[in-house]
């Protein structure tokens, strides 16, 4: 018997980081299966924010330099609550991570 999991549900992707948590009690673990697609592993928010959603940017603090990302669904509404999801979310078209860096 082969302890090798070769499950592609399984992967992962590359480990970039944690969320950085600011209020609402976030965390995840974000990692890049693939050019254009994050997973959020154990992603947790209470959902009590009156706009929050999926945003993308490379500076360190909240700012208005960067982006919305569409949801797990593909939608851009205002994220319901989430305790310990892993996700993934695709980046528009016209972006990379590599471009986010």
């Amino acid at each position: 018997m082969s302890s090798n999991n070769n499950n592609p549900l399984d992967y992962k992707g590359a480990y970039i980081g944690k969320l950085n948590s600011y209020a609402h009690q976030v965390y995840g673990e974000l990692y890049a299966i693939d050019e254009r697609t994050i997973l959020i592993k154990d992603f947790f928010y209470d959902g009590l924010a009156s706009d929050a959603y999926f945003w993308v940017g490379a500076t360190i603090l909240p700012s208005n330099v960067g982006f919305i990302v569409p949801d797990e669904t593909g939608r851009t509404n205002k994220l319901r609550q989430y305790i310990n999801r892993s996700i993934r979310i695709r980046l528009p078209d016209d972006k990379t991570i590599q471009t986010i860096r």
